[in-house]
């Protein structure tokens, strides 16, 4: 009867995004549903409008965490006996909760203990303590995420995607015990090695640049007149010259060009 009223009222509303608006400022004023603030109103009021639900519904069925809905474990448990699962607990303490699942022709027996839930940092927070709903209740927390993951494995079209809010916390958790000091370092050895990149690409194309001239003026040529200026040794010729005095040379190519041929010419001419 609940839900086919309020389907009655919400196809009377010509502007729903006005009235979700409206709804949700009302909620903030009001406080009503422990809503601080008109965003966290219009979140719950666009949940009533677009799933046909009152926000009593919504408010059993969801949390509000960081401006998004999660669904509670408990009631996506709900929803999967009425849908017609099954779930035998058979273990349930502070070491873990396991639990056979049944849900249209499939079974599955899974489990969540405390060793997975350190591996994957959930219980600690930033300073590396137990956070305060691991400490209070460790089964619970265990039990809300087995039934989480279990429910998006064997009917994911009761949690529709969304994320238990203990699952929102222990994320949120995580992301914020990145070491900011870190993430700088990365990002610098990560400009580094942009950096030397960059630089190898452009020695290389000064060296392609440099042997470009070489053979332009001829190779003999070149090494015959760095050896006259004391740039290489008698036994060396122009491709051992360093890459500081290849750049050298580039940059003032027009003036090194004209040397060369004065040389060559004045070899010629003995």
């Amino acid at each position: 009867m609940e839900n086919t009223n309020i389907a009655t009222v919400l196809s009377k509303i010509e502007d729903p995004i006005k009235a979700a608006v409206q709804m949700g400022n009302m909620f903030a004023q009001s406080g009503l549903f422990g809503v601080k603030d008109p965003a966290q109103g219009h979140v719950i009021a666009l949940a009533c409008l677009f799933d046909g639900l009152t926000p009593f519904q919504v408010i059993r069925r969801f949390h509000i965490v960081d401006g998004k809905l999660c669904h509670k474990a408990d009631t996506m448990l709900a929803e999967f006996n009425l849908a017609g699962g099954i779930c035998r607990w058979l273990k349930w303490d502070d070491e873990c909760a396991e639990a056979e699942f049944e849900f249209r022709g499939n079974k599955i027996v899974n489990k969540f203990s405390w060793e997975m839930a350190q591996k994957a940092g959930y219980p600690f927070g930033r300073d590396g303590s137990l956070k305060a709903n691991w400490k209070a209740s460790r089964p619970d927390m265990l039990r809300s995420r087995l039934i989480s993951k279990t429910i998006k494995m064997i009917a994911p079209e009761i949690s529709s995607g969304m994320y238990s809010p203990e699952e929102v916390e222990d994320m949120r958790e995580i992301a914020n015990t990145l070491d900011p000091k870190k993430e700088v370092e990365q990002k610098n050895d990560l400009l580094n090695g942009k950096n030397q990149l960059e630089n190898s690409q452009i020695e290389e194309d000064l060296k392609s640049e440099y042997l470009m001239l070489c053979a332009e003026l001829g190779e003999t040529a070149v090494s015959d007149y760095l050896r006259a200026i004391g740039w290489i040794k008698e036994s060396e010729t122009n491709i051992d010259l360093s890459d500081e005095k290849m750049k050298k040379i580039i940059d003032r190519k027009e003036s090194f060009a004209e040397n060369v041929k004065i040389l060559c010419d004045a070899n010629n001419n003995r």
